[in-house]
């Protein structure tokens, strides 16, 4: 067995260890900053569930102001829908509120409850935070505050602003209720916001409101939002002092978004034409109706079908505009995921900013393995082209950055995370995947992915319906840069690559693993294996059936040997075999 390389250790390997080391020290050495906002929060109280039913999760908010002799906050109409709400506070003090005003843009609420003679220290009210700055969520996910006394809490970062269109259609959550109706302005965040969030705070580092979270998404990201605290107090006209943005961003982000505003330069979105709509895959069928006239002992199985059926709709591909990568902005040559190319896309527009005449653009060649797309616009693309790491040597916990574009946004949207594995191979092939737990959506699949050295590393490729992990789930799928240069100039020749390249015997198998053709001029040929043999054994571990000869080649190499156990006629046999590259069809 060959032995494994090992890659020296460059200054460019050494400036990531030394940036993630001071990442990880700055987090241990930061005080806890939402333990004030912590004792200012509150639980919405829900009534509780019948019999057979999901528990309702309430929602949240912050108290922000003392005045008179009441005690003012904020939430928003997602989580209080009645004028006199219960309310619980920390340690499980329960109050009533009264809604005093309801905001017509944002649905923020502005209520009030009854002095406390142990009054917290309310938190301060902060402008927008930067791209990439850590933000957390605080609120009462799956009853948290309204069980346990105390709020629940995630880390993440800013990973976008921009606008929910007006036309944004609903994203819907438990048996197809409607999330939010929120329409404008957000922070999008990648910390965690699930039920029961909704209304309660978005803090920056320092503990300071900067939103209110929101159950509101964009259909084609899917990632948590929450609505400015600018646009709250706006829409209520209430007059309380925001301190300045916090600036600050943690240095392993800094880094990584300095790479990706670089990379972004070569980003652009392209609107491609679906001659078959969206190109949904058939919808799963709707179940039977879910209403008061549902049985009892129906109604569990029509919850849980109707639960399916949400969820599969929502990881539909949705129409929006694609990220693509300029490869050859002279010839117009852009390379984006062949994922984004449902509902038969062929042709598109290049969208360039500013607004000009968008560049006709068409698919100029496909990887089909790789889950690569080249397009080709009309004309040269006023734009830079991409630069490539040729030797990106990702490892696994290499921090990364995923680029997206917003069409509602000027500026990118930004997904942190790690490598989380390397060499993933969905088949027996020469080209290996990487992948990553930063968040991947409709919205950057096909866009750039870097790290902390100089230049692009990956895109992103293999998202959609038709895999078996979802979008945002952490698992993100990337072709790094090194095998993009490998095939591109085959796909810049216009060929559209669909053979399966394998590192193999080079034989064919039935299913028992009789050997049915062995290809000339291959390991096995030269080995002396002949059709009508039985492999039993590679390298001494058991063979069954074909699959377990992919799985014991993965990651082999060509002119790698192996001992091939076999059985002919009534004779066992040992064969050496050199592996080689061949096309397994």
């Amino acid at each position: 067995m060959r032995p494994k390389a090992v890659r020296p250790f460059s200054d460019q390997r050494r400036r990531r260890v030394c940036l993630r080391l001071l990442g990880l020290l700055l987090m241990a050495l930061a005080a806890p900053a939402f333990e004030v906002a912590a004792e200012a929060m509150v639980a919405v109280a829900v009534a509780e569930p019948q019999a057979g039913q999901h528990p309702p999760q309430g929602g949240a908010g912050i108290l922000i102001a003392s005045h008179d002799d009441v005690v003012l906050g904020l939430s928003l109409i997602e989580a209080i829908a009645g004028d006199s709400p219960t309310l619980i506070l920390t340690r499980g003090r329960r109050v009533q509120a009264t809604v005093l005003q309801r905001g017509a843009q944002t649905g923020a609420v502005l209520f009030s409850i009854p002095s406390l003679s142990d009054l917290p220290t309310l938190p301060q009210l902060a402008a927008a935070p930067p791209l990439a700055a850590t933000v957390w969520t605080m609120g009462n996910p799956f009853a948290a505050q309204a069980s346990d006394g105390w709020p629940a809490i995630s880390r993440g970062i800013i990973s976008g602003h921009y606008v929910i269109p007006a036309d944004e259609p609903p994203m819907r959550g438990r048996l197809g209720a409607e999330l939010s109706q929120y329409r404008g302005p957000v922070f999008e965040t990648t910390a965690a916001i699930n039920d029961g969030n909704q209304g309660g705070p978005l803090l920056d580092d320092a503990g300071r409101v900067v939103a209110l979270v929101s159950l509101g998404l964009a259909r084609p990201r899917r990632v948590g939002t929450a609505i400015p605290i600018a646009d709250i107090l706006a829409d209520l006209d209430l007059e309380l002092p925001l301190a300045s943005a916090d600036s600050d961003i943690d240095p392993i982000n800094a880094a990584l978004l300095a790479a990706a505003r670089e990379a972004a330069s070569a980003t652009v979105l392209v609107a491609m034409q679906r001659p078959r709509g969206p190109g949904n895959p058939p919808a799963p069928p709707r179940p039977a109706p879910l209403d008061d006239r549902t049985p009892p002992y129906l109604r569990r199985s029509r919850e849980q079908a109707w639960g399916r059926y949400h969820h599969a709709m929502q990881l539909f591909y949705t129409d929006q505009a694609i990220p693509a990568l300029v490869i050859d902005a002279e010839q117009g040559l852009l390379l984006t995921a062949a994922s984004n190319l449902h509902g038969d896309a062929e042709h598109g527009l290049v969208l360039l900013d500013p607004p000009a005449s968008p560049l006709v653009c068409q698919v100029h060649a496909r990887h089909q393995l790789l889950d690569l797309a080249l397009l080709k616009s009309d004309g040269p693309l006023p734009l830079t082209a991409a630069a490539l790491n040729p030797d990106p040597g990702l490892q696994s916990g290499d921090p990364v950055a995923v680029i997206g574009r917003h069409r509602d946004s000027d500026d990118l949207t930004l997904t942190t995370g790690l490598i989380s594995a390397t060499q993933r191979r969905r088949h027996q092939s020469v080209h290996a995947l990487h992948q990553t737990d930063a968040l991947v959506n409709y919205a950057s699949l096909g866009a750039p992915v870097v790290d902390l050295a100089d230049g692009i590393v990956a895109i992103t490729v293999h998202h959609g319906p038709h895999y078996p992990w979802g979008i945002n789930a952490g698992v993100g799928m990337l072709v790094d840069s090194a095998t993009i240069l490998a095939v591109l100039p085959e796909l810049v020749d216009g060929n559209t690559v669909t053979r399966h390249d394998i590192v193999g015997l080079g034989v064919q198998l039935d299913r028992d693993g009789t050997v049915t053709r062995v290809i000339p001029n291959l390991g096995a040929a030269a080995a002396g294996i002949l059709p009508g043999d039985r492999i039993r054994s590679l390298d001494g571990r058991p063979v069954g059936e074909p699959a377990d000869i992919s799985r014991l080649l993965v990651g082999r190499q060509a002119q790698d040997r192996v001992q091939v156990g076999l059985e002919r006629d009534d004779d066992t046999l040992i064969l050496e075999v050199t592996l080689e590259i061949f096309d397994g069809r």
